[in-house]
């Protein structure tokens, strides 16, 4: 959701974030306190049925991915289902700055505020699927504008997965000369990594 407005901190945004800052209006305007956030503060949670938060799939050459909102222990979570999937990454991925094409826009120009930059601690929690087929490698990937408005990838470390097995991906973010990271995606590939102890 790209909300062209003065508060540029709020232009990059997702139906579940504005949605949530309504309702705590009300609840203000009610007298009530605010509703207690959602996994502890997270930026993505997934909590409302059907929320995707903005990710959308970005397949590799050969793969393809779907993903879903699904029940998750006691809340829910996004699930990435995948086949072809070989050394080529695919991804979901969230904007988190303006996209390549907003110099198009023909509206309002939209002024914004990236919602990642260097120094911030990025985490996820990924669990392997019981029936895949073979061991998955997991990766924060980000796309990051260099000269000519071009986009390339940066990526975390990757971890090798298992079936049923989880881990938490932590990724502290670069100094990337003050360029902003205009996505960050969640890859997958087959391509297996040495483990490291």
């Amino acid at each position: 959701m790209l909300i062209s407005s003065a508060e540029a901190g709020a232009a990059i945004n997702d139906a579940v974030r504005v949605s949530a800052r309504l309702v705590d209006l009300g609840r203000r305007l009610a007298g009530l306190a605010p509703l207690p956030p959602r996994k502890n503060g997270a930026e993505f949670h997934f909590s409302p049925p059907g929320s995707a938060q903005g990710f959308r799939p970005f397949s590799g050459a050969t793969a393809t991915l779907q993903l879903a909102n699904v029940p998750f222990e006691q809340s829910r979570a996004l699930k990435l289902s995948y086949g072809a999937l070989g050394d080529d990454p695919a991804a979901a991925l969230t904007p988190t700055f303006t996209p390549p094409d907003v110099t198009r826009m023909r509206t309002y120009e939209l002024m914004a505020t990236p919602l990642v930059y260097s120094g911030q601690q990025v985490s996820a929690r990924v669990v392997a699927d019981a029936n895949n087929a073979r061991d998955v490698t997991v990766a924060f990937r980000i796309l990051v504008y260099g000269g000519n408005d071009a986009l390339h990838a940066v990526d975390g470390e990757w971890t090798n997965l298992s079936r049923c097995e989880e881990a938490v991906l932590g990724w502290r973010l670069l100094d990337l000369c003050g360029q902003p990271r205009q996505s960050v995606r969640l890859a997958l590939s087959c391509a297996a990594v040495e483990r490291r102890r």
